[in-house]
């Protein structure tokens, strides 16, 4: 009661979202998750990238993060609160840039708003940071998902 810990307080979003999402409760998620990327910023001790210490606590945050965001946009898309999900997609993808499941969803979040134009730039978007960055394409389905866009404009 003496001492705020910014990693605990964003464990504890992490949990009252997790709870959220566990019961279906769409109301107020989105801006929960988004809560917790501004409390997120820029990772655990970002200054301190080079020390070895930090690295495993800042992959467990991100990943609680990222696989909570999945969870999240799930239900906004579920919930056709697709303008949510878009937002909520973006800002995991400034986080994490190499997850491809992210682009997918938010492709699809595009394409359920009839933004195909839009669908396609993300599915490119994707196409050339993986290039770039690991020298791959991406997935067959990601490839398959953006000709499903192609297609339909």
């Amino acid at each position: 009661s003496y001492c705020w810990v910014d990693v605990w307080a964003f464990e504890r979003q992490l949990q009252r979202l997790e709870q959220a999402c566990h019961e279906q409760q769409s109301a107020g998620i989105a801006v929960s998750l988004e809560r917790l990327f501004t409390s997120y910023a820029s990772g655990f001790l970002a200054a301190d990238s080079d020390a070895a210490w930090t690295q495993a606590t800042r992959e467990r945050l991100r990943g609680k993060l990222l696989r909570q965001t999945e969870a999240v946009t799930r239900i906004l898309a579920e919930t056709q609160q697709h303008d949510a999900a878009i937002r909520c997609y973006r800002a995991a993808l400034e986080i994490e840039p190499l997850a491809e499941a992210l682009y997918c969803g938010l492709m699809q979040c595009y394409a359920a708003t009839g933004r195909n134009a839009d669908a396609l730039s993300t599915y490119e978007r994707c196409r050339r940071i993986f290039n770039e960055q690991l020298g791959v394409l991406p997935s067959p389905h990601t490839v398959a998902l953006a000709q499903q866009f192609k297609s339909n404009q």
